[in-house]
């Protein structure tokens, strides 16, 4: 499913818009604002999943087995977040092309169409990774108790509570 995701869905937009002979070149200059926009995000997810991987790290000593599938999809995740940034980089340069004019258009326009889904597939990827090593770094024990504190009432009734100190 996952392959599916990250080469055919890009694969099937690009070849799309290439059918329908899309021309981009009005839409251009937004799409280069955009893809670098969007560059930039992914390098500051890099940087907080950096981060996140040095906490990890730093606890490895005491929590070697435990959260290892952590620091996996944390890995996993840091290296789509820096594809996602190769690919909106060169999204902005077919882009530029598609702006400038060069002929096919079309086929440049499909280029930047086919990276444009490939880092919205890598997105999903990013998430996916976070949950997962969000989810399996969290102690099964400190879940449960918090699940018992939401079953506890929240308040008790005055007259129980009177009852109760005399």
């Amino acid at each position: 499913m996952t392959r599916v995701l990250v080469y055919g869905l890009p694969l099937i937009a690009g070849a799309s818009c290439w059918r329908l002979g899309w021309d981009l070149t009005d839409s251009a200059g937004s799409l280069i604002g955009g893809f670098s926009l969007v560059a930039g995000i992914l390098i500051a997810v890099f940087v907080q999943l950096a981060s996140w991987r040095t906490r990890l790290d730093d606890r490895a000593k005491t929590h070697l087995q435990s959260e290892a599938p952590a620091r996996r999809s944390v890995d996993a995740a840091v290296a789509h977040s820096l594809v996602g940034v190769l690919a909106s980089l060169l999204a902005v340069v077919a882009c530029v092309v598609v702006g400038a004019g060069v002929a096919p258009r079309p086929v440049w326009a499909a280029v930047a169409v086919s990276l444009g889904a490939f880092v919205l597939a890598v997105f999903v990827l990013i998430v996916k990774a976070v949950y997962v090593s969000y989810e399996s770094n969290v102690d099964a024990d400190v879940r449960h108790a918090d699940d018992q504190l939401l079953r506890v009432p929240t308040h008790v009734q005055p007259a129980q509570g009177m009852a109760a100190a005399h």
